[in-house]
């Protein structure tokens, strides 16, 4: 994690917000591209996966006490992820990154992330995430159980199917 000062600030937001209701809820993290973030004029594409990493622990903050996780010693790993990158993210560009919660099995959460401007997806990813812990893999199940949450899970969308055999899909 490259990005220090905007997780403390993620962190000093989340304390801030009132916490999301449903698992199944957008979180929308409001970003800039600043010059560290860029190559020459464009954002490079391992800031897009620091990006998301942020996004993803924002969206943990929005559903959950982050120090419940940090006593449980509860790490959040991101394991397989399959990005599509549009539109170039460029110098000192406002965007929204949104992240869901699509799917999950007894040990995988599956989340799609979204760069939008302007209502324009300029980059798009499939995630799939976990929760480690000192004993190995944290069940989804205990996850949603801390997290005091009961939430249905969705059916299970084609996409990731496609996903989990290892084949990129066409679109997300």
């Amino acid at each position: 994690m490259r990005l220090r000062l905007r997780l403390l600030y993620i962190f000093f937001k989340s304390l801030f917000i009132k916490k999301k209701s449903s698992v199944l809820d957008d979180t929308i993290l409001k970003l800039m591209v600043f010059p560290n973030d860029v190559d020459i004029k464009y954002v490079t594409n391992d800031r897009y996966l620091s990006f998301m990493d942020l996004g993803r622990i924002f969206f943990i903050f929005s559903y959950t006490n982050i120090l419940l996780m940090i006593r449980k010693k509860w790490i959040p790993v991101a394991t397989n992820i399959f990005i599509q990158y549009r539109y170039p993210l460029k110098l000192f560009q406002t965007f929204n990154l949104s992240t869901r919660i699509v799917w999950w099995d007894h040990k995988h959460f599956y989340l799609t992330q979204k760069f939008e401007k302007n209502n324009r997806v300029l980059c798009s990813a499939i995630v799939c995430a976990t929760f480690m812990s000192e004993k190995g893999l944290v069940p989804t199940s205990d996850i949603l159980q801390a997290m005091n949450k009961e939430a249905i899970r969705p059916e299970k969308p084609d996409f990731i199917e496609t996903f989990q055999n290892n084949h990129p899909p066409h679109k997300i």
